[in-house]
């Protein structure tokens, strides 16, 4: 709770900010606005594995897995996304397409939810991590299935991204 109410009150911050001010939807501020809720997924995820019990169900699960990946990757990539958007025609003075910005964006966020969110479900059934294969009859094929689609929109936004410095 120590880490959890100073980081909620930091995400009310952010909300009534963006409440308060005259938001242009442009692509830096579209991956800026989508950090919000994949932070605070983590967040929530990461209050229940502060509980001890929950810990010791969910330790070494794709639950955790799900939990990182959305506190440090969406956190991270989000924010260097943005940045790049943002300072990119600042410094170089090319203008980059926001068109194409707008597909990265969607592409991305789409496909980061898709692909880190089933994790959670996977591990509330008890699905391990560091396992490289596992049985039909496990109950996690479908939840895999949507996690790799997910991967590779993530992976096509990456080529998106690429034709805009062309």
């Amino acid at each position: 709770m120590m880490i959890a109410i100073p980081t909620g009150i930091k995400v009310f911050n952010w909300l009534f900010t963006i409440k308060g001010g005259r938001i242009q939807l442009t692509v830096p501020m579209l991956f800026a606005i989508g950090f919000i809720p994949s932070f605070v997924m983590g967040g929530v995820t990461g209050v229940m594995l502060s509980i001890p019990a929950a810990d010791f169900q969910f330790h070494d699960s794709y639950f955790v897995v799900g939990h990182f990946h959305y506190t440090i990757l969406g956190a991270t990539v989000l924010g260097i996304f943005a940045g790049i958007y943002y300072w990119y025609p600042k410094i170089i003075g090319k203008q980059l397409h926001e068109g194409l910005g707008k597909w990265h964006f969607w592409l991305f966020i789409i496909g980061f939810h898709l692909t880190f969110l089933p994790m959670h479900f996977s591990g509330l059934q008890g699905m391990p991590r560091r396992v490289y294969t596992y049985l039909p009859e496990d109950g996690v094929f479908l939840f895999n299935a949507i996690s790799t689609i997910g991967a590779f929109m993530m992976g096509d936004c990456d080529a998106v991204f690429r034709l805009e410095y062309i």
